[in-house]
């Protein structure tokens, strides 16, 4: 997940620890922040294992980048290659776990592929595994 806004900091901790919550699916979440405003402490230990079993728990890792720039997400191939996919978001969707399984298992027939969603005329349907975050 990358975010430079501290104003959205509520709904970006929380959209950390509903990806925290999704550990049969998820197995890690590295936060980027991209700065200039000091990174946030992102606590998800109030957030039950999934299934509620400890196998699944999972660790929130973040990662502050002084400068903002969409080349951040890819500035820790250490931290992304630990892992045979992963997601990379910006801080406004929310994925349910409908969603993160599609994602799974398209990756598990195409592994060498970059997935990806389309947004139907710009915007993304109503009611589908994703949700587009706004605040008022």
């Amino acid at each position: 997940m990358v975010t430079s806004w501290p104003k959205y900091l509520l709904r970006f901790r929380a959209t950390a620890c509903h990806y925290a919550s999704l550990g049969a699916v998820v197995g890690k979440v590295l936060v980027q922040w991209n700065g200039p405003a000091p990174a946030p402490v992102i606590d998800c230990a109030h957030v039950p294992p999934d299934k509620g079993d400890p196998k699944f728990s999972v660790d929130v890792e973040v990662v502050a980048f002084e400068r903002n720039t969409l080349l951040n997400r890819y500035a820790s191939p250490e931290k992304l290659s630990q892992f045979p996919a992963v997601l990379l978001q910006d801080d406004d969707v929310r994925y349910s776990r409908k969603a993160l399984r599609a994602f799974s298992a398209v990756h598990v027939l195409f592994p060498d592929a970059v997935l990806g969603l389309l947004r139907e005329g710009g915007r993304l349907r109503r009611g589908g595994p994703i949700k587009e975050l706004h605040d008022a």
